[in-house]
């Protein structure tokens, strides 16, 4: 009998469990199901599909550059030589949508078996990533190395908030091989969180060789992001460097940039949180299991904050013209506070919900109800983003009879221009490999990781879309004379041109429709003006 009801009771369990992580799911799909392509799946899925099948688009200059994230492209990659690009797109994202929703619900579980609590914090979790970052780091966002790196991160602190730091290391070194820079962070941010709370109780010499794993794992994504960096001509590395960070990346990088109401709600946010860590440090309920737990986590969250204040202080502590600014400032100092925040915030509020003091108890109810209703507004305002959106966001624009334009044109291209042809582009667009398949000169967002590869981007999108003699950025290639265009086919070994349908172009039309017009470009000899 006993045995009976001792099985009962766990298939019960079992059913909670999946009926949470359904849930969790759901939120996760909610806030992560934008339109296809999302910002950055063109760019990382080309890639892939590249690194798969080398002879695909082998005549466009981003995907002959170097491949930094191998472990993505090696473990994800396949899916784009047997699915479309769309379809492989939705895999990924529901991949990562299931363990993400797995590692929060092991991560809550790790201070609470409450139902719920998982779901609040989760939501909050979300929602404060959406509102309160700084650079712009985010989680739901489509398919790329990070998010893969970010679920491991996510089971690695569900290991550390137990003192599991064996199974951690190992973990972190998989987020690492995924994405360097993410598992990286994370990782130092462990460390530190381990000398401030476990040094003393967890031995270092039997952690030391699962961190030793953990490392050897790691290489699999850092050698390939060294390799990049390998340059005989230290100012070739120089000027990449403040290409990168300057005038491509300065909205992730370089905090002065940041648009000033984020820095408003970040910093504000970080007081709120100190504010909840100290009930966490100072409590009466300190040494209870829970607490140390989520002290070990806000920790790394602490450590986070630190690294952000390094990222702000480079540009002031180091002479403007300096090698070393553009060359520290790469490195994302503020990625890992972006998610950490959120992160820190919402494990902070779940610490005061598990207070058991009688001083506090009278006014938890109200506390939780505030909470529930900030979740709820997250949510809709996610649902009225996802009703409005009407493109994709990785289309430069908001029309969607203009989207639709572009959609068209892209597929004729794709069916009536020849499978190597390689094409001059508009230079915001950041999707028409993705619906023509057909390879391109350069687009801005498309950036290569290699320091020479970075040199010649740079030097083509000044070439193609910059006019000097006026110092402005063109609008598009339409204003460009069919002399000029004639040139540029030449040095570039293009064939067809794809551009706004503004100014007519003495130049043979192969198709047009009311937003934009393909052009074959004859080759031409002229050279512009100094």
């Amino acid at each position: 009998m006993k045995f009976s009801l001792l099985r009962s009771s766990r298939k019960l369990t079992w059913f909670y469990l999946g009926m949470e992580w359904s849930l969790l799911f759901g939120v996760f799909a909610l806030f992560g199901s934008w339109m296809v392509p999302e910002v950055n799946e063109p760019h990382y899925l080309m890639k892939a599909k590249h690194y798969w099948h080398p002879e695909y688009l082998k005549n466009d200059f981003f995907l002959q550059s170097s491949a930094t994230h191998t472990v993505f492209y090696w473990a994800y990659g396949w899916l784009t030589t047997i699915l479309t690009l769309p379809a492989a797109a939705w895999i990924g994202r529901i991949s990562i949508w299931a363990l993400l929703s797995l590692g929060w619900l092991k991560f809550i579980r790790t201070f609470t078996p409450r139902p719920g609590l998982p779901l609040l914090t989760c939501i909050l979790f979300l929602g404060g990533i959406e509102h309160l970052q700084l650079a712009g780091e985010w989680l739901m966002g489509g398919v790329e190395a990070k998010c893969y790196a970010y679920c491991f991160v996510l089971f690695a602190l569900s290991s550390i908030s137990r003192r599991r730091w064996v199974s951690a290391w190992p973990l972190l070194g998989l987020a690492s091989a995924f994405h360097v820079l993410v598992g990286g962070w994370a990782t130092l941010s462990a460390i530190i969180s381990w000398i401030f709370c476990d040094r003393r109780c967890s031995s270092f010499i039997r952690m030391f060789p699962w961190l030793i794993v953990g490392g050897i794992i790691a290489l699999f994504g850092l050698f390939p992001a060294l390799q990049t960096m390998q340059s005989e001509n230290l100012q070739e590395v120089a000027d990449a460097n403040y290409i990168y960070v300057f005038r491509r990346l300065s909205h992730h990088l370089y905090w002065p940039s940041f648009p000033q109401i984020f820095h408003y709600r970040h910093w504000t946010a970080w007081i709120l949180w100190a504010l909840l860590f100290s009930f966490t440090l100072f409590s009466k309920q300190k040494r209870r299991a829970y607490s140390i737990r989520i002290r070990r986590i806000q920790w790394m969250v602490l450590t986070s904050l630190g690294f952000s204040c390094v990222g702000v202080l480079i540009p002031y502590l180091l002479p403007a013209d300096s090698f070393w600014v553009s060359g520290l400032l790469k490195y994302y100092w503020f990625r890992l506070s972006d998610i950490f925040l959120p992160l820190g915030l919402s494990i902070g509020c779940l610490s005061i919900l598990l207070m058991r003091n009688q001083s506090v108890s009278y006014w938890k109810p109200i506390f939780l109800t505030i909470l529930w209703i900030l979740a709820f507004g997250c949510l809709g305002d996610r649902i009225f983003q996802r009703i409005q959106q009407e493109v994709p966001r990785a289309y430069r624009g908001s029309e969607q009879a203009a989207f639709e334009d572009w959609k068209e044109a892209c597929a004729w291209i794709k069916i009536n221009t020849p499978e190597d042809a390689v094409f001059l582009t508009p230079r915001m667009n950041a999707t028409f490999k993705w619906y023509a398949q057909r390879a391109e000169v350069v687009n801005m967002k498309d950036v290569p990781q290699d320091a020479t590869s970075v040199n010649e981007w740079w030097d083509r999108i000044r070439t193609i879309h910059y006019e000097k003699h006026y110092k402005v950025w063109l609008p598009s290639l339409s204003y460009r004379h069919e002399e000029q265009l004639k040139w540029l086919a030449d040095k570039y070994n293009a064939d067809l041109l794809i551009t706004e349908n503004r100014f007519p172009k003495k130049l043979p039309i192969l198709y047009q429709n009311q937003s934009f017009i393909v052009y074959e470009v004859p080759r031409g000899k002229y050279f512009f003006p100094k």
